[in-house]
């Protein structure tokens, strides 16, 4: 889980400091960096993989740099891991190459563990090494997580931002188009971004003996959303190409295939499988999950996202502008984020004590923050 997260120059960022809980809901007006955020913890995940392609994804350096300020970018993160009692730090961070705003460099990386470091390097020297292997002369100028095989600390630290972490923006055609392979990162693990190989996290749940109350959670929810659903089933154990989806109309049953169902009944379903994938991430991010769902399911999908986080299926982090979804949130669970009014920057913080207040004594709905009493930070971080 992470618990912390300092972002410095990453768009719309100018330097933002954020404590995150199991359940992270962004809120604020369109335009003011929620989905910069997210993304920010994107890019350091798909820059431990393939750096090239992670500059490519957000659009390149120039358009990772916030406009006027392309002089240095970092994010340093803390979090925990199962089975470690002291909780890890990561920070890495990358300069402008002289003269050209398309093109930045590695500068600095560091992992430490409780007060110890484990490695880290900067300023083209070491400062900590794990006493693995030939010392280099000087840092090898790309990342050097994921370099020790035989410093546990650092492996796992490394599966766990490149493997454990999804980030899901599904589009109203998900599950509709032709099938493809995850060609962004082989590494990657259970529900692709993309979710192009839904089919086979559908064949680990249904192969999964020990845990079929995944699947009939998952189909009681469907009926919620469309209550002719009776089933919910992979065309094949052994070879399948497609999900089908059993109804009951009048007392007759009738097959349709996954990708006839409508955008919604698809998205909602989407969201379903990223939360019960098997094995579980580590972080599930959701960007504006309410697109395209049938109101009255939201405050069912807001209780799947707690129940994920309670039962230690990920932790979740998501943007949204629905106060229907909203509606199913704590007030401490929700962030806002806003433009500081000089600077024109990000800012996120906890929500502020009198709207905390309010909504403990039901004078205000959490949905209304969007509608009545706009939402406001408590102590801005900059």
């Amino acid at each position: 889980m992470i618990e912390q997260i300092t972002i410095e120059n990453f768009k719309s960022i100018g330097k933002v400091t954020v404590d995150l809980s199991p359940v992270t809901v962004l809120i604020g007006r369109s335009g003011v960096g929620k989905s910069n955020f997210l993304r920010a913890i994107r890019f350091l995940r798909n820059y431990l993989t393939s750096p090239a392609k992670a500059v490519e994804i957000e659009g390149g350096w120039t358009r990772l740099w916030p406009f006027g300020l392309p002089v240095r970018q970092s994010i340093t993160v803390r979090f925990r891991l199962p089975g470690f009692h002291e909780p890890f730090q990561y920070a890495i961070s990358w300069g402008k190459t002289e003269n050209r705003a398309d093109i930045a460099q590695l500068e600095s990386e560091r992992l430490s563990m409780g007060n110890a470091e484990v490695f880290s390097w900067g300023s083209r020297q070491w400062t900590a090494w794990p006493g693995e292997g030939p010392k280099p002369t000087y840092p090898p100028g790309q990342v050097a997580l994921g370099s020790f095989p035989t410093v546990p600390e650092a492996v796992l630290a490394y599966t766990a931002w490149t493997s454990a972490i999804g980030w899901y923006d599904f589009p109203a055609a998900v599950f509709s188009g032709p099938l493809t392979n995850n060609e962004r990162d082989p590494q990657q693990t259970g529900l692709n971004d993309n979710a192009s190989n839904y089919l086979s996290v559908v064949l680990a749940l249904t192969q999964d003996l020990r845990d079929q109350h995944s699947r009939r959670t998952i189909l009681a929810r469907l009926r919620q959303v469309s209550p002719t659903v009776r089933s919910i089933e992979l065309d094949s154990v052994q070879s399948p190409h497609r999900v089908i989806v059993g109804h009951l109309f009048g007392g007759e049953k009738r097959a349709l295939e996954l990708a006839q169902e409508s955008d919604g009944f698809r998205r909602y379903y989407a969201h379903l499988l990223a939360l019960y994938q098997t094995p579980p991430k580590q972080v599930l991010m959701f960007e504006e999950p309410e697109n395209g769902v049938y109101p009255g399911a939201l405050r069912n999908l807001a209780e799947e996202f707690i129940a994920a986080a309670d039962n230690r299926r990920g932790q979740i982090l998501l943007a949204t502008q629905s106060p229907e979804l909203l509606n199913g949130f704590a007030a401490e669970q929700l962030r806002v984020v806003d433009l500081d009014p000089e600077t024109q920057r990000t800012v996120v913080g906890p929500l502020d004590a009198d709207q905390i207040e309010s909504l403990k004594t039901q004078l205000l709905y959490p949905g209304e923050l969007l509608t009545v009493d706009q939402a406001r930070i408590a102590q801005p971080t900059r």
